[in-house]
């Protein structure tokens, strides 16, 4: 079964081991329709004080409403590289927007890191799901001093990120 709590998030017979969070506020940034990743991977089994879903997408953020179910969720319409929280975060989870059409575009994904690195307290984590194929990782190493991959296959991967460097804490603009 699912291993929580470990350090490593090491997949353990096809599940996502479950990194520990040790956060009281997180925020998911780019909720979408609220049904997927990242909180279905990262449920938390512990009370969460403040958890605030942002989506700059209204039609997502209503889905996304509904299927939460979680009455501590606070849902904002906004664009999450230029959202800010009313105090720092612990956590941030968020599996970033890649393109607009077509054409793959990393720079979207590097504003919602640059957004986390901005949100968190000093010593935060980033939970990030990515397409395999997306350079996050010099990005993430810039704005955090602690970066490592925990988990993924093929396709995806999953990483972690914490403290965010004092220099990629500065506010949008």
């Amino acid at each position: 079964g699912e291993r929580s709590g470990t350090r490593e998030g090491k997949r353990e017979k096809g599940k996502w081991a479950r990194p520990s969070f040790g956060a009281s506020s997180c925020s998911r940034l780019g909720s979408a329709t609220g049904s997927l990743f990242p909180f279905s991977i990262f449920p938390f089994p512990f009370p969460l004080p403040s958890r605030d879903d942002v989506e700059a997408e209204h039609a997502a953020l209503r889905c996304a409403k509904t299927n939460v179910g979680d009455s501590r969720a606070q849902f904002h319409w906004a664009d999450a590289s230029a959202w800010a929280a009313e105090s720092l975060l612990d956590s941030v989870v968020m599996n970033p927007p890649f393109h607009t059409s077509r054409t793959p575009e990393p720079i979207i994904g590097q504003r919602f890191i640059r957004a986390a690195a901005r949100l968190l307290h000093p010593k935060g984590q980033l939970f990030l799901v990515a397409n395999r194929h997306l350079p996050y990782e010099r990005f993430l190493e810039q704005s955090f001093s602690e970066v490592a991959e925990f988990g993924g296959d093929t396709r995806f991967k999953l990483l972690k990120a914490a403290r965010p460097r004092p220099g990629a804490r500065v506010s949008p603009g």
